[in-house]
């Protein structure tokens, strides 16, 4: 998944200009988005109730990539299409640490640290881009009672996350002759 995430970043970085949706992009957000879903699944078939925050990353990652994949079939315009870009490059990043963590079906107090920290800068580069609407219904979506008792808990921790700050950054310039 994380290699997914590191292609689409190259297409992203490629595709500031372009005038079409790229048809790959849309097809890794769907690959993306199906491991998501799987995980949650296999998140809530376990009895282990530390599982809450990697369903809780899983859930906001998800509807993150829902929202992009969305923007990108959607579009009306060049400008429209080039902040979409910008927006998603901001989110890459904590995404991909995310998928990271998920990957790995480990829970341990290293990984759910691991976890919080990276939900909390995602939810941080969310707010800002205008994938900020995402974060209310990420509460709205998520079943309390499924997830069990740790949810308040873990909406405190998120709220009292410090802001981190964000910065596209591209050590390496792309080629963008194989995208």
């Amino acid at each position: 998944m994380q290699q997914l995430v590191q292609e689409i970043t190259g297409m992203l970085d490629c595709a500031k200009s372009a005038v079409e949706a790229d048809s790959t992009i849309l097809h890794h957000l769907g690959q993306l988005g199906a491991f998501l879903g799987e995980k949650k699944s296999q998140i809530l078939d376990n009895p282990d109730t530390d599982g809450v925050y990697f369903y809780y990353a899983a859930e906001v990652t998800e509807l993150v990539i829902k929202e992009m994949g969305d923007a990108f079939r959607n579009y009306q315009t060049p400008d429209r299409r080039s902040s979409i870009v910008k927006d998603s490059l901001i989110l890459m990043p904590a995404m991909k640490s995310i998928f990271k963590i998920l990957e790995t079906d480990e829970i341990s107090k290293e990984s759910i640290k691991s976890v919080l920290s990276e939900s909390g800068k995602l939810i941080d580069a969310i707010r800002t881009t205008d994938y900020v609407g995402v974060l209310q219904r990420t509460v709205k979506s998520i079943d309390r009672k499924q997830v069990g008792g740790d949810f308040s808990r873990l909406m405190d921790y998120l709220e009292a996350m410090p802001d981190h700050e964000y910065r596209i950054k591209n050590d390496q310039p792309q080629d963008c002759s194989r995208h």
